[in-house]
């Protein structure tokens, strides 16, 4: 009982809204509405002149609905949206708007981490070995759907058909999962190849650029060897010039490396 909602006394005085409650035992249920406030009041949600406005609502529409509705409030089913079933009575009602409101604030509420446990345990119960995220999701959307399916009742035609075609179906996502796996790793494949085009290009401009510095040193090398008849500025001209041829060399390789890298890159496509 440590993690019951019911510990809350809000949670208890919101018994109040009960419609069979409502109908039954007015007095009770008033009584536990103007403590309902009180805790209201006390957390500032509303101020008095506005609790005590509900109020006087509240006491309008029990006796509203023990004249009128009876019958209706006393077969409420306790499976059903308790949200859905005030709202035909008051929702469109300007003379219980602040009701309502209020109505909708606590119906909001959190009432406890029961649901949700109660799914993490469901969810526990199915797991087996090798079992995938997506057959999980799809157990726990069976399970779901068919809990308020009604006992004994035929299946309808058209889900024993599906049901039917499931191999068919799983061999075709297992079809498909081979081939994104394909195309993935082809896409992966490209981008290296991509990037490894890019840094030869990029190699190939610097390469070059150094290329023409090195020509123009040479070139203006052997201008100023021939008018001073400097052997040395010669000598140092020629070795420049040893070095582009040597670049260029590089340069070609470079070129057969990336028309190749382009020929897989096509493959792949």
């Amino acid at each position: 009982m440590e993690k019951s909602p019911l510990v809350y006394p809000a949670v208890r005085h919101m018994s109040s809204l009960d419609p069979v409650l409502l109908v039954t035992e007015a007095d009770s249920a008033v009584s536990m509405f103007e403590k309902l406030l009180q805790i209201v009041l006390n957390a500032c949600w509303r101020n008095a002149t506005t609790c005590d406005l509900i109020l006087a609502q509240y006491k309008a529409f029990a006796l509203d609905a023990a004249n009128n509705h009876k019958e209706e409030f006393q077969q409420f089913a306790y499976c059903d949206r308790l949200d859905t079933f005030l709202g035909r009575f008051i929702a469109d009602r300007a003379e219980y708007a602040a009701l309502w409101e209020l109505i909708k604030c606590l119906l909001s509420l959190s009432h406890g981490q029961a649901a949700v446990e109660r799914g993490y345990s469901v969810n526990k119960a199915m797991l087996v070995e090798n079992l995938k995220e997506r057959s999980l999701i799809a157990l726990r959307l069976i399970k779901d759907s068919m809990s308020d399916y009604p006992v004994g009742q035929p299946l309808p035609k058209n889900l024993i058909q599906y049901c039917k075609g499931a191999r068919m179906r799983y061999v075709q996502y297992l079809e498909d999962e081979k081939k994104n796996k394909e195309q993935s790793a082809n896409e992966k494949k490209r981008k290296a190849l991509h990037q490894e085009m890019e840094d030869i290009k990029t190699k190939q401009r610097k390469i070059m650029k150094t290329n023409e510095i090195m020509q123009k040193e040479a070139d203006d090398m052997a201008v100023i060897a021939e008018k001073k008849q400097d052997f040395t500025l010669l000598t140092k001209s020629n070795a420049y010039r040893r070095s582009v041829s040597k670049k260029k060399e590089e340069l070609e390789a470079l070129e057969k490396e990336l028309e190749k890298l382009q020929e897989t890159a096509k493959q792949l496509k």
